[in-house]
């Protein structure tokens, strides 16, 4: 408990320093509904400048629905799609958000760069929703950059992703794929922020990080 009240103290401290700053960066505006750590007002901060008031999402690495990047803009009535690998955190979800079905598509699925497409097209579809996405959120500690990168026919207009901190910019890092990949604990997995950048900077712009 006090290491979360240092925690939540220094990030508040953080956040003043930036809104001082760099009063216009989305990072400024972040908070923690559902997310991991601030991502849920970061993505409303970016989410109001594009005027997306209600849209489509997917998330690739959803977990047990508990802390993710999209549970808050579903409370928000927007439609989308759950993707996780692992049944049991499907199974959870299933039985804590039955009536969330009419807007939410769940499915276990370990996706690689060859089904991807295909697998958020299908789930669209049952979902009666367009086959283009607002957002797109991808965290499967491993082949994130590769997966992101095959699913960009679905022409997300904002993406969230998890990058590898262990390198800092401007070091270009990324594994390599291999679609059977299961992250080990250690400093092998995803991509550094450069490597992100490199990959998308000629279709998205980094808008922040936190």
């Amino acid at each position: 408990a006090h290491l979360q009240l240092h925690l939540a103290r220094e990030m508040a401290r953080l956040r003043d320093e930036l809104c001082e700053l760099m009063p216009d960066n989305p990072a400024a505006r972040g908070f923690k509904v559902y997310s991991q750590s601030d991502e849920d007002g970061i993505i409303e901060a970016i989410c109001g400048r594009l005027q997306l008031e209600r849209g489509t999402f997917v998330e690739i690495g959803c977990g047990n629905g508990h802390e993710n990047n999209t549970h808050y803009l579903l409370l928000k009535e927007w439609t989308g799609v759950w993707i996780d690998a692992d049944p049991s955190n499907v199974a959870l979800i299933r039985a804590a958000l039955p009536e969330a079905k009419v807007l939410l598509r769940v499915t276990c699925c370990r996706v690689n760069t060859s089904n991807v497409e295909d697998v958020l097209r299908e789930e669209l579809r049952a979902l009666g929703a367009p086959q283009a996405i607002d957002l797109l959120s991808v965290d499967i500690d491993g082949n994130d950059l590769q997966v992101t990168l095959a699913a960009e026919e679905l022409s997300p207009k904002v993406l969230v992703v998890e990058y590898n901190a262990k390198f800092p910019y401007p070091m270009k890092q990324c594994i390599k794929y291999d679609s059977a990949h299961v992250w080990n604990d250690d400093d092998y997995h995803g991509a550094s922020l450069a490597a992100w950048v490199a990959a998308l900077g000629g279709r998205y712009r980094l808008i922040c990080c936190n």
